[in-house]
């Protein structure tokens, strides 16, 4: 754990919590949108924007969380 910290020292063990939280999240979002999103013309754009927002949000709060 004192390596870890050495090597990452603004990562804490709650901002990892926080992140696999939302990445549980994005990931159950996903499930429940793709059946009803297969048909629409915007599947693709809205794909993009909702994983680009998580894992953007995900990597914000791993390097300053």
């Amino acid at each position: 754990m004192l390596e870890l910290n050495k090597k990452r020292p603004n990562i804490r063990p709650v901002t990892i919590v926080i992140a696999s939280i939302l990445a549980t999240a994005l990931w159950a979002g996903l499930q429940f949108a793709l059946p009803s999103l297969m048909d629409s013309l915007y599947f693709r754009f809205f794909l993009l924007c909702f994983l680009g927002f998580g894992f953007l949000l995900i990597s914000f709060l791993l390097k300053y969380g």
